[in-house]
């Protein structure tokens, strides 16, 4: 299977032309597939399973309908089940996560119909401190309710940053060091046992911004070890690309990329779905991993994403709401690793009166706590990093 693969692999240098080539689809709007088209209680439920968050605002219709949200509501990040992704062009070159910038306007209810919409807004050269070249494509998500009216409400936009790298054997290609997946002793497994089951969601008691200090802790998630059941999970909740399809619709999709280009989503390049598939192989296969200069097989950029938002909305509880949330990734995340994610209050400050940075939230009843967040593997290594504007309701005299 890694030969079949691999054969198809780009080998490019990073050239001039093809960051012609990246610049000229800045603007265009890109031709979507949506893998989700409405919020239902299983969806939802099944993207929160695919990032182990067992909040029961996403999943327990009894507890969610005595909530202040009076039903079941999305974790911020299951928009990435209805679409993401933004790789374009550039012959097959291997697409990796770098960072993003979320901001919300409002949650994703129970049979919401939505839509997404998405476009490049720049495309650069950069050269890496070992002189490596890499082009990076910056792009934007819109995710929009249907209203019913027919119009469209604009609910979150996501604003994210891609990597494209040569093939092997090309001078600008990755060059990590291959790691064998990690290995735990059982007092270690136990440990990280412990760990998981620790974890707490704030829940119905509310987080009221007056008690809030800088400083303060985001209390730790764990999530780990990575496994392959961990991705296949995952991708159960949110299948990742279009290109992400099974016997005859992936072999359409192949035949139509090289017969008619113009008929299939152009957010991820032809050649993927004419059959590279390097990047994403990668995620299953290490022989494809290391072709592209990974060190193994390695994780899923938005469903690291979607763990590091876990801590925030577990902290907030049922009444905050997270506004904005950005994350870069730092180093790869390899079958085996183990996941620490914690936070600190870095500020925070009121809102002017009658600011309303969100639906229904308003700065009368709100304020805003800015919060930093990192990302640890088992090595001590930091594999990421983020923040997050957390929106929380004032106390009443």
């Amino acid at each position: 299977m890694t030969a079949f693969y691999a054969e198809f692999s780009s080998s490019d240098a990073i050239s001039d032309g093809l960051l012609e080539e990246a610049r000229s689809l800045i603007g265009v709007p890109l031709r979507v597939d949506q893998w989700n088209t409405e919020a239902s209680v299983d969806n939802i439920r099944h993207y929160a399973l695919g990032i182990g968050d067992l909040n029961p605002l996403w999943q327990d219709v009894e507890y969610a309908r005595s909530s202040v949200h009076r039903g079941i509501v999305a974790p911020p990040t299951f928009l990435y089940s209805v679409y993401c992704g933004l790789a374009p062009g550039l012959g097959g070159l291997a697409a990796l996560h770098q960072g993003v910038r979320w901001q919300f306007h409002d949650w994703i209810r129970l049979g919401d119909q939505l839509r997404a919409a998405a476009q490049l807004t720049d495309a650069t050269m950069t050269v890496s401190k070992r002189g490596h070249r890499r082009i990076k494509q910056f792009g934007r998500i819109e995710y929009s309710v249907i209203q019913a009216t027919g119009g469209q409400r604009l609910v979150a936009q996501c604003d994210q940053t891609v990597i494209r790298t040569p093939g092997p054997g090309q001078p600008d290609a990755l060059a990590y060091e291959p790691r064998d997946e990690h290995q735990y002793t059982v007092d270690e497994l136990s440990e990280i046992g412990r760990a998981v089951l620790s974890v707490k969601q704030r829940g119905a008691e509310t987080r009221y911004w007056d008690d809030v200090e800088c400083g303060d802790v985001v209390d730790q998630v764990v999530k780990g070890p990575y496994t392959r059941m961990s991705m296949v999970c995952y991708y159960a909740g949110a299948p990742g690309s279009p290109g992400y399809r099974a016997f005859d619709a992936w072999w359409r999709n192949r035949h139509l990329a090289t017969t008619a280009p113009e008929s299939i989503p152009n957010t991820f390049d032809p050649a993927y779905f004419a059959g590279t598939g390097v990047s994403s192989m990668g995620h299953h296969d290490a022989g494809v991993a290391h072709t592209i200069g990974m060190p193994g097989i390695y994780d899923n950029g938005n469903q690291r994403i979607g763990l590091m938002a876990t801590p925030i909305t577990n902290w907030m509880g049922d009444e905050g709401f997270l506004y904005e949330y950005n994350q870069e990734s730092r180093r790869p995340v390899l079958l085996g690793d183990t996941l620490y994610i914690d936070g600190t209050v870095v500020d925070k400050s009121e809102l002017a009166d009658g600011d309303s940075l969100a639906f229904n939230v308003r700065g009368d009843d709100f304020g805003q706590a800015k919060l930093e967040l990192k990302a640890r593997n088992q090595l001590g290594d930091v594999v990421a990093t983020g923040g997050a504007t957390v929106l929380l309701r004032l106390k009443k005299s």
